[in-house]
């Protein structure tokens, strides 16, 4: 009776034993695969994130100049018609001077 006791009491114990280092290493592949899981998922997002503002980056660039491209074109502009301007005045005023001279 004691012996047998003693026997169930052993196998008890090395079946809870086994169960719990089932368990544990149930649990640790779980908890590997969910960090493989995150870690993916983070470093997509990460690249996604990266993309898209290098993505920005090169709109914000080209919308930067072309607006310069449209200012100096402005400016140029500008300047050719100011100065066609003042040639014109100054050669109006030459002919007027020259007439008055005269």
């Amino acid at each position: 009776s004691i012996r047998s006791s003693y026997r169930s009491l052993r196998s008890s114990i090395r079946s809870s034993y086994r169960s719990l280092r089932s368990s544990i290493r149930s649990s640790y592949r779980s908890l590997r695969s969910s960090i493989r899981s995150s870690y993916r998922c983070l470093y997509s997002s990460i690249r996604s994130s990266y993309r898209s503002l290098r993505s920005s980056i090169r709109s914000s660039y080209r919308c930067l100049y072309s607006s310069i491209r449209s200012s100096y074109r402005c400016l140029y502009s500008s300047i050719r018609s100011s100065y066609r301007c003042l040639c014109s005045s100054l050669r109006s005023s030459y002919h007027c001077l020259r007439y008055v001279v005269q």
